[in-house]
């Protein structure tokens, strides 16, 4: 991830982007919500509790606190105050346990925190240092005491909000100090908050970030630059570890820079543990940590970054920004984008308008370079960056074009229209898995972000594995189609289904694409020849049964032999002209009667035998006995069957021959 963020950090300090560097110990406050709310503790400089009440929730993530998970200030974590039993109806003090947390909290990192503050002064700065003398005061008359007193009066006055801080519901088969309930998040303020200032306001946690940023810049410059780190800043090679920062990011939570963890056996391989594995200095991990910071902020949002799944995040960002920002991750699509699901041009509109405000853009600020990468969750602790594209915008645009063409690369398919997918909903659509009765059940083979590697990498190693999940998965939707096409009530079910058939036939012509199979060219082979031959058949047999037995055969002669014949086509081929021989015969005598009854149509036969001659007579010169289908055939194969009919030279009522009323 390192490398990714200094070519960002780069880009931001270039274009002289204002964004805010958040001190390494500075840290977001937990997530506020009604049923866990962040309370207000109003103190004294006498050193009692004044009042207490929830922080409104749009407020909470806009405040911060200053230390780790052990213990920080001016916010930080509490556990109720006792823990009732009911099987035995006692109370029983639950701080016991946390006093010592507590207390680092109350003393140690106020103490830690006052001196890494710089020594300007103004009003903010005052009130932070209200602040620390009423907490000194609250420490010394006991914050367990003032705490209790006040919540106690308060319950008894009717504050029944306050019920939560003062006591919980234990589980009486657990032991006391592993049932202390759920933590509840407090932050510290100004009693006299009129005359000092408050300290939970975004005013106040933009100061208290400048004072600490400048109160270790000057220790950051005292590095020993006899060591250059691994960007070439200097590095004291000496100085104690530290871990490296997190950012927290969007529904994925905390982001480390790098992993560090001894454990690892690259850790050993060259004798070097942790920071010495890789050293990075105090400066290039600060740049570094602004930039995902900035990069990930919600305001950036379809901008920069979006969802790929519930676990990944796309970014991307170009070498230079335009003042009016482009959406640079418009052609990937987004998964939390529920518009663009219903929306069946939105790909090309997006990727069109993309290209246009781009190429619009003045020279000076087009971009040498773009960046993509993505970040998955892997575990509830580790996030990885799984994808990672330097990429010229000429590149660029030529892989959105190229989308669509390779998208576009199928001939004309009745039963639904042409729709281009993102590169974000080509894993969704590889990994669904149809059953012949219009079912579908997801797998995992296939992840989010590799639809955008996929799209951006014209040589991925992977494309020959996506035909392969593709064609056995989509197997049973070639005969749920068969099954149902020539039955009217039956045929509602494609119709309901048409949008992600649309999508799936959208893939399969993309793959064939990017594998070097045209549609001008593969039309013209035996695999899809095949696909036509089955088709043809199965009208056939679906216009006898209309007009000879007055019903359409629950099961056709094509339908029936899509597997056999995907498998080993030149033993399905006599099969299917000997099934197919009572119809044959019909059809010729049919096809010269001059019938123009809707439905029963001579003219309609004689084009489908034609056409069912003229492909059997092909195939019949082509196919060997030793021919069976790969996987790039076989899509070429349901094409076929999929696609309509070659147009007449003389067309009658209808500009495509051939096919069933239902399509």
């Amino acid at each position: 991830m390192l490398n990714e963020l200094y070519k960002l950090s780069k880009t931001i300090d270039d274009m002289e982007i204002n964004a805010i560097t958040w001190h390494r110990e500075y840290k977001e406050l937990p997530k506020a919500t009604e049923k866990a709310p962040c309370f207000r503790i109003r103190i004294s400089n006498e050193g009692s509790i004044t009042s207490i009440d929830k922080l409104a929730q749009d407020l909470v993530p806009v405040l911060r606190k200053y230390g780790n998970n052990q213990a920080s200030f001016p916010a930080f974590n509490i556990k109720p105050l006792y823990r009732l039993i009911s099987n035995e109806s006692t109370r029983e003090d639950n701080w016991l346990k946390s006093m010592k947390k507590l207390d680092n909290s109350l003393n140690a990192i106020v103490n830690k925190f006052k001196k890494s503050l710089s020594d300007e002064v103004c009003d903010e700065s005052i009130t932070v240092q209200h602040l620390i003398e009423a907490t000194q005061s609250l420490t010394k008359r006991g914050f367990r005491i003032a705490l209790e007193e006040y919540v106690a009066d308060a319950i008894l006055q009717g504050k029944s909000d306050l019920i939560k801080i003062w006591e919980f519901q234990g589980k009486d088969n657990k032991n006391p100090e592993e049932d202390m309930g759920d933590n509840i998040s407090i932050i510290l303020d100004l009693a006299e908050w009129q005359k000092y200032g408050t300290v939970a306001s975004d005013k106040t946690t933009m100061w208290i970030n400048q004072a600490l940023n400048k109160g270790t810049a000057m220790s950051d410059l005292m590095q020993v630059n006899a060591d250059p780190d691994a960007f070439g800043e200097g590095y004291d090679m000496n100085a104690d570890s530290e871990p490296m920062p997190d950012v927290k990011l969007p529904f994925l939570g905390p982001a480390t820079l790098r992993s560090m963890f001894r454990g690892q056996p690259c850790q050993t391989r060259y004798n070097k543990l942790e920071d010495k594995s890789y050293p990075v200095s105090k400066l290039i991990r600060d740049t570094t940590k602004k930039a995902l910071e900035w990069i990930a902020s919600p305001l950036n949002k379809h901008i920069t970054w979006i969802m790929a799944d519930v676990d990944e995040i796309i970014f991307t960002y170009p070498s230079k920004l335009p003042k009016i920002p482009l959406e640079f991750t418009s052609i990937f699509g987004d998964t939390s984008d529920t518009e663009r699901i219903s929306d069946e041009s939105r790909f090309t509109t997006q990727s069109t308008n993309f290209i246009k405000s781009f190429q619009n853009q003045p020279p000076d600020e087009k971009p040498e370079h773009i960046q993509v990468f993505s970040i998955k969750k892997m575990d509830k602790k580790r996030r990885k960056v799984v994808l990672s594209r330097n990429m010229t915008p000429d590149s660029y645009i030529d892989a959105a074009q190229k989308w669509m063409r390779g998208c576009e690369n199928l001939p004309p398919i009745k039963i639904v229209a042409l729709n281009i997918p993102f590169p974000l909903d080509v894993a969704k659509i590889i990994n669904t898995v149809w059953t012949r009765d219009g079912r579908q059940s997801t797998t995992k083979r296939m992840h989010a972000y590799q639809g955008v590697e996929f799209m951006l990498d014209m040589d991925c190693d992977f494309m020959d594995y996506y035909m392969s999940i593709l064609t056995s998965n989509i197997f049973g939707l070639i005969s749920f189609i068969a099954d149902n096409r020539h039955d009217a009530k039956k045929y509602k079910e494609i119709n309901y289904h048409s949008k992600k058939i649309a999508n799936v036939m959208a893939v399969v012509g993309l793959l064939l694409y990017r594998h070097g199979s045209l549609k001008e060219v593969y039309m013209n082979e035996s695999a899809f020849l095949v696909g036509q031959m089955l088709k043809a058949a199965d009208e056939l047999h679906a216009l006898y049964g209309k007009i000879v037995r007055n019903d359409v055969p629950s099961s056709l002669v094509g339908a029936s032999m899509l597997v056999t014949m995907a498998d080993m086509p030149i033993r399905a081929f006599g099969q299917l002209l000997t099934r197919m021989s009572p119809y044959l015969t019909w059809a010729k005598s049919y096809q010269h009667q001059n019938i123009a009854d809707e439905g029963k149509e001579s003219w309609r036969v004689r084009w489908l035998l034609g056409s069912f001659e003229k492909i059997t007579s092909q195939l019949h010169k082509v196919l060997e006995e030793s021919v069976r289908f790969n996987d790039y055939e076989k899509a070429q194969f349901f094409i076929g069957y999929m696609a309509a009919f070659p147009k007449r030279d003389d067309t009658k009522a209808v500009t495509t021959e051939g096919e069933s009323e239902n399509e």
